[in-house]
């Protein structure tokens, strides 16, 4: 994540069934923010991540093989 934004950043990992599986809330205080998270406790399937940083919201999709 490159942008110019502060403050409390939020990752919620969701399943396919639309769980909640991984919640993590990190402090952005510098523009460049880069995270690495360990699904390898999760099984093979079609995740969802949400990503919150102040008022700005988005999620993508992520596959685990």
């Amino acid at each position: 994540m490159d942008n110019p934004i502060m403050g409390e950043l939020i990752i919620d990992i969701f399943g396919e069934t639309g769980a909640r599986v991984i919640n993590i809330k990190f402090q952005k205080a510098m523009r460049h923010f880069k995270t690495q998270i360990d699904l390898s406790e999760q099984p093979a399937a079609i995740y969802l991540i949400g990503l919150e940083l102040e008022q700005w919201r988005t999620t993508r999709r992520l596959i685990v093989e």
